[in-house]
């Protein structure tokens, strides 16, 4: 256990999008109750862990979900959000901040309204994305997750330069680019399509790359060290590796 890192916390596994790239097959209203998730972190002292990362299901869901951020910023010295953003407003993001949330992570494939119920099974909602964008400085810490389905990357890779321009071009927001969870798809050495070139590879799974000036990341699961960095704690169960999590929701086939 001393190897562990940081607190992935799955608060509840219904959602409001139905999206392609999820590895989660199973939805349903099941919720980590937070007497049990405070049993689970009961052993370990304050800021015992470098990260918490809250997500789903779709953790915006829950109307107590200030509750859950609390918790993990006791326990960790970072504190984020992982979201399809379809929910925020300012109100819950300034909240949020206020009970100890550092930053929010939001997983976007496409700018292109058709695609965008294509792959997210839900309508598009770019005026949430675009008052975060507004906000960033004063306000949160944003990520834009950039998940790399084949409908996103198709032949051309069009999709996804528009949403790498939007966001990390004319927003200047932190963007990684993701694989889906078993690494089935990727533009692993493919990134002179993209446009972007390696700058530098860690030894923890995440490649750097300059895409039009611009540092952003690439985060490949082929070569990820953080199957077993992580406290899993999930209405589940808890686990110590992220594969067995997606083993007990049946990851999508």
């Amino acid at each position: 256990m001393h190897m562990l890192k940081g607190i992935r916390m799955i608060t509840n596994l219904h959602c409001n999008n139905n999206c392609k790239f999820c590895y989660q097959k199973n939805k349903s209203k099941i919720i980590l109750p937070l007497n049990e998730l405070m049993i689970k972190l009961a052993p370990y002292s304050y800021k015992r862990f470098e990260y918490c990362t809250i997500m789903g299901g779709e953790s915006t869901l829950l109307d107590n979900l200030s509750e859950y951020i609390k918790i993990g910023s006791l326990y960790a010295k970072q504190t984020r959000l992982t979201t399809n953003g379809k929910l925020l407003n300012a109100a819950n993001i300034n909240n949020f901040k206020r009970v100890g949330l550092d930053g929010i992570n939001i997983s976007i494939a496409t700018i292109d309204n058709e695609l965008y119920k294509k792959i997210h099974g839900t309508d598009y909602g770019l005026g949430n994305l675009q008052h975060l964008i507004r906000t960033t400085d004063s306000c949160m810490n944003y990520r834009i997750n950039i998940p790399l389905c084949e409908e996103n990357c198709g032949n051309d890779f069009k999709h996804l330069k528009e949403v790498m321009d939007m966001f990390v071009c004319d927003a200047g927001l932190n963007v990684t680019l993701c694989e889906d969870i078993k690494g089935t798809y990727s533009v692993y050495d493919q990134f002179e399509k993209v446009g972007a070139e390696v700058l530098e590879v860690t030894d923890y799974g995440l490649i750097f790359l300059n895409y039009k000036g611009n540092k952003i990341g690439y985060y490949t699961h082929r070569n990820n060290t953080y199957n077993e960095t992580d406290l899993v704690i999930t209405p589940l169960g808890t686990f110590i590796n992220w594969d067995g999590y997606c083993e007990a929701v049946g990851m999508n086939q």
